[in-house]
């Protein structure tokens, strides 16, 4: 096969992954081909060739960008965090194994060595070290001056974490909580069925993809935001949304960020994408300075959710559950929880369209449809 085939084969590759989560990983600072490259040339490269000018007998090959592009690819497709002393490391054996998210065996090292000579023992660097940094580093152990001969990492272990089959495959994780995206950007594969897989937004995209959300709405992009840190600050406080593991279309992570915005594998929305969604609807519909806002929107995130779920259990077929209080929901509950659901449509169309699908294709693993708007235009007529 020829360079220019290759050449025209990457670039098809490439216009493969338009729009989709490896093009949102790709464009990461310092995880990019430009930042590889930059780094080739700062840095490998003008220490490569003052290493070949001082062994000249060892090698009359020069480095090149394509040699470089293929080690870097072996290396962090391969290599293990070994230890404080070999850090980011090629294990032969070890990395034979391929992935699986139910792993049989793992790596185990013993990492806090000293991270200039390798010993597990105490050692004379020790010494150098503040009082209080020493005891950082590894376990104490008795000192023992092994001369020249001393080898503390003779070996690795790969160790079973569950009975492995007979005749059966044998498989390391590569990651217990990585993307189809990160897998093939990392390793150049996918999984058939990845749970971990999700489309992720930022603030500017949803509210560009969004534009319905703004009708009536005066605040800026900038009062929104304030206002939507500080509702999500009160949110991880309170309980707002602790009904929200009673929803089928929404979730909420804890430990998740403000900048989760993102429809997981089985078509559910972050709680952090529900709040942004919803913020514009709830804020065109209360009169009074945003200041005064504040106070009304958490009520009304609340009931808001409230109503969400007695609209999935009437969806489901279970009718009115414990607890619920929807008998004359509000028109305004209605039409905020009809309009954050086109606006959710419209963001996944808009996401489709980027990757050259249709907007409306059924496949696209999003649960909180128009479904859920039709049975809310079904039901006005029976609370009106």
């Amino acid at each position: 096969m020829s360079a220019e085939s290759d050449m025209n084969d990457g670039v098809k590759g490439l216009e493969w992954l338009r729009g989709t989560e490896v093009e949102r990983l790709d464009s990461h600072p310092g995880q990019n081909l430009e930042a590889i490259d930059e780094y080739y040339f700062s840095i490998a490269e003008p220490l490569l060739l003052g290493y070949l000018d001082e062994n000249e007998l060892i090698s009359t090959r020069k480095p090149t960008l394509d040699g470089f592009h293929h080690a870097y690819t072996l290396v962090s497709s391969r290599a293990f965090l070994v230890d404080a002393y070999h850090g980011l490391a090629m294990v032969p054996i070890a990395d034979a194994f391929n992935h699986s998210q139910e792993n049989h065996v793992h790596i185990e090292t013993e990492f806090s060595v000293c991270f200039q000579c390798g010993s597990l023992y105490e050692c004379e660097h020790d010494f150098d070290l503040p009082q209080d940094e020493s005891h950082l580093l590894r376990r104490r152990r008795k000192f023992v001056d092994y001369g020249e001969d001393n080898n503390f990492d003779a070996y690795y272990e790969m160790v079973a974490n569950t009975p492995i089959p007979p005749n059966s495959e044998v498989y390391n994780t590569y990651g217990e909580t990585l993307t189809n995206a990160q897998l093939l950007t990392q390793y150049g594969f996918v999984l058939d069925v990845n749970d971990n897989d999700s489309i992720n937004w930022n603030i500017k995209q949803v509210y560009m993809s969004c534009t319905d959300l703004f009708d009536g709405c005066t605040a800026s992009l900038q009062e929104l935001e304030s206002i939507r840190s500080t509702v999500l600050a009160q949110v991880e406080e309170g309980q707002t949304l602790e009904r929200i593991a009673e929803s089928s279309l929404a979730y909420r992570k804890i430990g998740t960020t403000g900048e989760h915005l993102c429809l997981d594998s089985d078509g559910k929305i972050s709680h952090q994408l529900w709040i942004l969604l919803a913020l514009p609807l709830l804020l065109r519909r209360i009169p009074g300075e945003l200041e005064e806002q504040l106070g009304e929107i958490k009520a009304d995130l609340e009931s808001l959710l409230g109503y969400q779920l007695f609209v999935e259990n009437t969806l489901q077929g279970e009718g009115e559950q414990e607890g619920d209080d929807y008998h004359n929901p509000s028109v305004k509950h209605m039409g905020i929880l009809s309009d954050l659901a086109h606006a959710l449509i419209d963001l996944c169309g808009v996401r489709k369209a980027q990757i050259g699908r249709p907007a409306w294709d059924d496949d696209f693993g999003c649960t909180f449809d128009h479904k859920l708007r039709h049975k809310i235009q079904e039901m006005k007529p029976l609370y009106n």
